[in-house]
């Protein structure tokens, strides 16, 4: 039978986008759920998996054109796999058990499973073209939508400057040597942070892990950057590096020699894998202890708002990184809601430094939105507590 791939809808926003990379040739062989070509979205950059196992047996549009949600870019044909269907079909149901058993051993390190399985679970959600609301998931995993835009995450991926926004980098008033970094800063209300913090406390000191409120902004950032892969990028001025994990520097915590401490592969962390990292690098920073210099370097740095005094922070954007968060002290204040009542609440000032050669402003404040969101979010004490 001769199927056909469509474009899937990553959001109800997102309705088209360019096809940068077919990751099979016609006539290969394809699994069901294996990775098939590469969708990029101004939202989002993510690998597509196949919807059905068979040979992929003509492709109707070419690497680099746009696309719209919905539109048929291939045909594979499914008849050839003959006696293997059976096969493939048994070793489809047997897979999911034991994927499941490695996250939950993965589960009890504080670490989630790697993004790209979770992907390859979901061929029926790309079958067919249809909206996917945003969701951190239960128990710490991620959601259909969350698998999808975690996809970039596990391989690093080289793009021309000005690539997301399909647009030629500006030459002057827009480069970081004539008009300095872009600046975008946002309010934000920790309350229901605070509240997740109060209720986990105990059962965190119990492991002897210190629970702190930038182990929240790191969540909150790494979900940004599923949204908004573009920020987790290096820059040297020529070309544009999309990391293959998120490695958190903090910039308030010092190593040996001056050493910037980073949280590794963050995307992968659940909220104990980050509060525990966060508490092995201030124990290192203490004692002046450097790492062993084999890791990553750090894609996005954020500071500690717990050590922070002053209002807000305007954070300086370490090169080749395009971003940066600085938080302000997060301090009780009387709000108003739209209806006059008031509460207090506890908020800061987030300020976001971004290369405007490669970020625009548009995507720089959706990714703030994003981080905002998730932290003022009632979805977020599910999430956390799941």
């Amino acid at each position: 039978m001769r199927m056909e791939v469509v474009v899937p809808l990553l959001g109800e926003s997102i309705t088209q986008g360019m096809l940068v990379a077919w990751l099979k040739k016609p006539g290969e062989e394809v699994r069901r759920g294996e990775d098939l070509f590469t969708l990029s979205t101004d939202k989002v950059d993510a690998d597509i998996p196949s919807p059905v196992a068979g040979r992929l047996e003509e492709i109707l549009v070419q690497a680099g054109s746009r696309v719209q949600a919905g539109e048929v870019v291939a045909f594979i044909e499914t008849e050839w796999v003959g006696t293997r269907s059976a096969v493939a079909g048994s070793d489809q149901r047997s897979v999911p058990a034991a994927r499941d058993k490695g996250e939950q051993a993965t589960a009890k390190k504080g670490r989630r499973p790697p993004q790209a399985d979770v992907v390859r679970r979901l061929p029926e959600a790309v079958a067919e073209p249809q909206a996917m609301p945003l969701s951190g998931g239960a128990a710490g995993r991620v959601s259909p939508v969350g698998a999808t835009r975690g996809a970039h995450f596990g391989r690093e991926r080289e793009q021309p400057a000005g690539y997301w926004s399909g647009k030629p980098v500006a030459a002057s008033a827009a480069s970081m040597g004539v008009g300095g970094p872009g600046l975008t800063v946002w309010e934000c209300d920790w309350s229901q942070a605070v509240k997740v913090k109060t209720g986990l406390t105990q059962e965190y000191q119990r492991r002897g892990i210190q629970l702190g409120m930038a182990a929240f902004l790191v969540q909150a950032v790494v979900h940004g950057l599923r949204a908004f892969p573009v920020l987790n990028s290096l820059f040297d001025g020529q070309r544009v590096v999309q990391s293959g994990h998120v490695n958190i520097g903090i910039g308030d915590l010092l190593l040996g020699e001056g050493e910037l401490p980073i949280i590794h592969r963050a995307d992968e962390l659940s909220l104990l894998g980050v509060a525990r990292s966060i508490n092995e690098l201030a124990e290192r920073a203490r004692s002046h202890r450097r790492s062993s210099g084999e890791e990553e370097s750090s894609s996005f740095t954020i500071n500690n708002p717990e050590s922070c005094e002053c209002l807000f922070r305007l954070p300086p954007i370490i090169p080749p990184l395009v971003a940066s968060l600085g938080a302000g002290a997060i301090r009780p204040r009387v709000v108003a809601d739209e209806a006059g009542s008031i509460r207090v609440a506890h908020q800061n000032l987030l300020c976001l430094s971004f290369d405007p050669r490669v970020i625009e402003a548009s995507v720089a404040e959706s990714f703030m939105k994003a981080v905002v969101q998730f932290l003022e979010g009632e979805e977020m004490v599910k999430y956390l507590r799941a």
